[in-house]
């Protein structure tokens, strides 16, 4: 491979994973539902942003006694919830126009049933576009880290 093939690939390498960083914000604690949606209003109240999203609640329904082997009796039913998941957009008004920041949350994991299952708020960026071709978004990502941070240090 040419030396400068090779140091073209390891640039756009190098440009996509700043990328990918730039894009995730990864909160120091997993978050209840409550309180993303907290933090989604803190956002919006300390900055120049409206959001609009959608929830998903992921659900469990079962007997009360079937987890544990038991014949439930009682005819009761639990419905547990196992997790919530967001999409949404960020809209982020300024002098030079609005520009809609499309994001999703990140569960904890797969398994993991837990009502604080929220760690991080990831934006979407356009495939094949490298740091440069999202610069008016990165700078709104960069706003909203430091809301993130100073909501969760206050």
């Amino acid at each position: 491979m040419k030396p400068e093939k090779e140091t073209r690939i390891l640039k756009e390498a190098k440009n996509m994973e700043e990328l990918v960083k730039r894009a995730t914000i990864k909160f120091p604690k997993s978050l209840s539902s409550e309180e993303f949606e907290g933090l989604l209003k803190y956002v919006v109240k300390n900055s120049s942003t409206r959001i609009s999203y959608k929830k998903q609640v992921t659900c469990l329904m079962s007997d009360a006694y079937s987890h544990i082997g038991g014949i439930n009796t009682s005819g009761e039913v639990e419905i547990a919830i196992l997790g919530n998941k967001y999409e949404g957009n960020i809209y982020h008004y300024s002098k030079s126009g609005t520009t809609t920041i499309p994001f999703r949350s990140k569960p904890a994991g797969k398994g993991a049933i837990t009502m604080r299952n929220t760690i991080s708020l990831d934006f979407i960026t356009t495939p094949d576009y490298d740091i440069e071709e999202h610069k008016a978004e990165v700078a709104v990502w960069d706003d909203i880290r430091k809301l993130v941070t100073q909501y969760f240090t206050q």
